[in-house]
C-alpha cells in the first residue's frame, strides 16, 4: 500500500519501487491523501504571463475543485503508466487540503485501507526524518506510520526519501539503524517512468490539463529523469523480529554502524573517550516529555533547540 501525500510523489519518490513491486507480482495499491488544491500553481495559472513550458499565456482562473480534478487526472494517468490497475488507484472522496494533514487524520486513513485491503499489507509512505525543511504533509505521513508501528498495528514500513533530499539524509546514522534500500530502474521501468512523467507535463487546457506537476517542480522532474531511482529506509518494530529476520536485521545494523565508524572516525585520528560507567540514552522523535524528564532527573539544562529538533522529527543520543 503506497500512501502518497501529493500528486507527483507516487512518481518522484516511489515510482521505481512501485514498478519493481509490480514486476515481482505484488498486488499494488496507491492511495492519494490530499486534494492538491492549495498549490501555488493555481495562482500562477491565472497570472497572465507567458510560460517557457508551453505556448500561450496563463489566463486560467481555476476554482479549487476544478484545479484539484486536473491534478487528479495527472496522478491517475501517472499511476496507469507505471502499471497500477485502475481499480487499485484510490482517491478518497473526503480528502484534506494539502498543507493541512495531521498525524491523526493520516493514521485514520491508513487504518481504513489496512482494514479494507489487508492488515498485513506492506505500508509504504514518506519518511518523517528528512530535515526541518521537509514538507509538513510528508512529515505527517511518516509520523502516522511510526505511530501505527509503536501500537503494533503494523510490524514495519518503508519510509521513502524524496530524491531532492537523498544526498542529505542517506548517511544519517542518527535517524535510522540501517542503510537505505535503493531501487534503480531497468529498461522496462525506465519506459514506464518516462510515460508517467509525461502525464505531469501535458498542456491541454481544453481537456482540463495544465501540466501542474511540471509547473510546480520542473527541476525535480528533470533531475529524477536523469537518475531514475527510489530510495527508502526500512523500519521495523525490533521486538517483533525473530529467527532469521532478526539475524539479517542485526547484520544490517552492524554494517551501518561500521560504515559510520569509518566515515566519522577515520578522517582524523583521535583518542576515544572511556565509556566505562556511562549510560547511553536515545531520545526519539516526538519524545519531548521524555526529554524534559531526563533533564530534570539528571540535573541538566533544558535546551529549547533540542525540543525543536524532536518536534521536527530528529532523534539524538
Amino acid at each position: 500500500l503506497y500512501f502518497v501525500p501529493h500528486q507527483d510523489d507516487e512518481l518522484l519518490a516511489m515510482g521505481v519501487d512501485i514498478c519493481s513491486s509490480l514486476e515481482k507480482g505484488w498486488d499494488v495499491h496507491v492511495i492519494l491523501c490530499t486534494d492538491g488544491a492549495n498549490s501555488n500553481i493555481r495562482h500562477v495559472l491565472a497570472d497572465g504571463k507567458a510560460c517557457e513550458f508551453h505556448s500561450g499565456t496563463h489566463e486560467y482562473a481555476l476554482p479549487a475543485e476544478l484545479f484539484s480534478q486536473s491534478r487528479d487526472l495527472e496522478f491517475t494517468e501517472s499511476c496507469l503508466a507505471l502499471g497500477v490497475k485502475r481499480e487499485n488507484i484510490h482517491i478518497p472522496e473526503k480528502r484534506i487540503g494539502d498543507g493541512k494533514l495531521t498525524e491523526p487524520a493520516v493514521r485514520e486513513l491508513m487504518l481504513h485501507y489496512l482494514k479494507k485491503l489487508g492488515k498485513h499489507s506492506v505500508v509504504c509512505t514518506m519518511s518523517s526524518n528528512n530535515g526541518s525543511i521537509q514538507h509538513r504533509d510528508h512529515k505527517m505521513m511518516g509520523r502516522a506510520a511510526e505511530s501505527l508501528m509503536r501500537q503494533r498495528v503494523i510490524r514495519s514500513y518503508r519510509a521513502f526519501i524524496e530524491p531532492y533530499y537523498f544526498e542529505k539524509v542517506k548517511d544519517s546514522a542518527r535517524m535510522v539503524p540501517v542503510d537505505p534500500t535503493i531501487v534503480y530502474g531497468n529498461e522496462s521501468i525506465l519506459g514506464r517512468v518516462r510515460n508517467a512523467a509525461a502525464a505531469y507535463a501535458l498542456w491541454a487546457p481544453e481537456q482540463n490539463r495544465y501540466a501542474v506537476g511540471y509547473h510546480s517542480v520542473p527541476r525535480e522532474f528533470d533531475d529524477f529523469l536523469k537518475d531514475v531511482k527510489s530510495a527508502w529506509f526500512e523500519k521495523w518494530d525490533e521486538e517483533t523480529l525473530s529467527g532469521w529476520r532478526r539475524t539479517v536485521w542485526n547484520h544490517r545494523k552492524w554494517k551501518k554502524l561500521y560504515s559510520q565508524r569509518q566515515l566519522y572516525y577515520s578522517a582524523k585520528p583521535c583518542k576515544q573517550p572511556n565509556m566505562m560507567g556511562l549510560k547511553l540514552t536515545v531520545i526519539q522523535q516526538g519524545q519531548t516529555e521524555a526529554y524534559r524528564e531526563f533533564c530534570a532527573q539528571n540535573n541538566m539544562e533544558l535546551r529549547e533547540k533540542d525540543i525543536q529538533r524532536l518536534e521536527e522529527g530528529s532523534s539524538f543520543w
